[in-house]
C-alpha cells in the first residue's frame, strides 16, 4: 500500500487518541502498561469490560 493510500485509509477509518500519564499519580497504570506487550489491546480490553459492566 502506498503512503498516500495508507494516509487516506487512516484519515477515513481511524482516530488517534493520545494519553498523558503522571509518573507519580498514575504509577499503577504505567506499571500495568509497561508489563503489557500490547498496550493498545490492553487499553481496549479494559474499556470494553468497563462498557460491558455499566
Amino acid at each position: 500500500m502506498s503512503k498516500a493510500a495508507q494516509e487516506r485509509y487512516d484519515r477515513e477509518n481511524t482516530v488517534f487518541v493520545g494519553l498523558k500519564l503522571n509518573r507519580k499519580t498514575d504509577a499503577d497504570i504505567i506499571a500495568l502498561l509497561q508489563k503489557s506487550d500490547n498496550k493498545q489491546g490492553t487499553i481496549k480490553n479494559i474499556l470494553r469490560n468497563f462498557l460491558k459492566n455499566t
